[in-house]
């Protein structure tokens, strides 16, 4: 890349750096295993020598990333024409014993010497450009514009704004009440960062990026010991504490150990947990999910489906995965009953629930009518503003009180 660069700068020509991150790569490695992702990424790397003349270079990054250096260009928007013909060809299928795999891949772009006169300015820019394509959409490319590097500059100091807040314990756990048909009352742990200087920040704001950076590893950790802790010593005895566990969290090899550590020096039952993972999360149901899911439930613990209804989960993995209730999304439960659409699929949901025997709870009810739409229907339990919002200790054991809970 320097050579090119300094070639390019001496014949006043125009060089292209394109950055490329397959989509959906992991789920077919988690799946198919390591000996077809590396097919995979053969296939891949042929398409891309294929599609690429002789004088341009093509080279496999690190994972599921591959860069491509397209020299002496005319015109930056060329770069545009490799790019779309490379994802072309990325996206037509992949055959893995006799099994049809649909891919396709991002890309970013970035071209000297508009987006920068050195090597690393313009790997930065390009990996910024790919990142933005996956944040919109996937199977497209982006050309780098200097607000990548802007809005960059703001995910870092989210990230030092997130580790400065473990070190300075500013991150919160407030608990929402989730009211069943028959009486019963769970606390749902929700996590919340109280800013020295912005005031309360929404999860919303920073879990995605603390999910993609690994720091929701020690702040998951932090709101599992949290919230067991209280539930021991606080909670009255029929009250069962709920935590999520985002993707990341559970597919670290200790997970299981991280609860079990939790439950014990807690003194929490096991039997009082409950820990709900999204579909997206648990979806391929391999053996090494299944294995997980299984332990986790031979501790005790309970296990929901969060967000059910917006995924692809397979009926079939409800039941063998030991899960113990589904947790219908806010987007669906949002209108009831006026909503022709979304009652119909709550509706199913509710029978499908029945069927396989175990509960459904409907997320974020905010109006009387859709309480009544869902509690009409046999749906277990409710939990939204309508009910309450997340409180802290003080009031959440008012809460409880003022119920009869427990």
């Amino acid at each position: 890349l320097e050579r090119t660069l300094l070639r390019a700068a001496h014949r006043h020509s125009r060089a292209a750096l394109v950055f490329l991150d397959l989509d959906g790569f992991k789920a077919v490695n988690d799946r198919l295993g390591h000996a077809a992702g590396d097919t995979v990424l053969q296939t891949m790397a042929d398409r891309l020598r294929a599609g690429t003349r002789s004088s341009d270079l093509v080279a496999r990054i690190g994972g599921d990333e591959f860069t491509v250096l397209v020299q002496d260009l005319a015109r930056a928007d060329d770069a545009a024409l490799v790019a779309r013909g490379l994802l072309e060809r990325m996206a037509e299928g992949v055959t893995l014993d006799d099994e049809e795999l649909s891919l396709s891949a991002s890309a970013g772009i970035s071209v000297f010497p508009e987006d920068g006169s050195d090597a690393l300015t313009l790997m930065r820019h390009a990996d910024l450009a790919m990142y933005r394509a996956k944040q919109e959409g996937k199977n497209d490319y982006r050309f780098f514009i200097t607000v990548m590097s802007e809005r960059a500059r703001e995910r870092m100091a989210l990230l030092d704004g997130m580790r400065a807040a473990l070190e300075r314990d500013e991150f919160e756990i407030v608990y929402q009440p989730i009211v069943r048909r028959e009486g019963g009352v769970s606390l749902e742990a929700l996590l919340r960062w109280r800013h020295p200087e912005l005031g309360l920040i929404a999860p919303e704001s920073f879990i995605a990026q603390a999910e993609e950076s690994g720091l929701i590893l020690p702040i998951g950790s932090r709101v599992l010991k949290a919230a067991t802790r209280f539930a021991a010593t606080s909670l009255p005895p029929g009250v069962r504490v709920v935590v999520n566990l985002s993707s990341r969290e559970f597919l670290q090899p200790g997970i299981v150990g991280e609860v079990e550590e939790a439950l014990r020096t807690s003194g929490l039952s096991a039997s009082r947990l409950e820990l709900d993972l999204s579909e997206s999360t648990v979806m391929t149901g391999n053996a090494e999910v299944k294995e997980r899911l299984l332990r986790l439930r031979g501790l005790g613990i309970e296990l929901a489906l969060d967000d059910f209804g917006t995924g692809f989960f397979s009926i079939s993995h409800i039941r063998e995965l030991s899960f113990c209730r589904l947790k219908v999304d806010r987007s669906l439960v949002a209108g009831l009953p006026d909503h022709v659409e979304h009652a119909m699929q709550v509706e199913a949901i509710l029978v499908l629930a029945r069927s396989l025997g175990v509960e459904a709870i409907a997320e974020g009810v905010e109006t009387v009518a859709e309480r009544d739409f869902l509690e009409e229907r046999g749906c277990a339990g409710v939990q939204g503003y309508l009910v309450s919002p997340p409180l802290d200790t003080e009031d959440a054991l008012a809460f409880l009180e003022g119920r009869g809970a427990g």
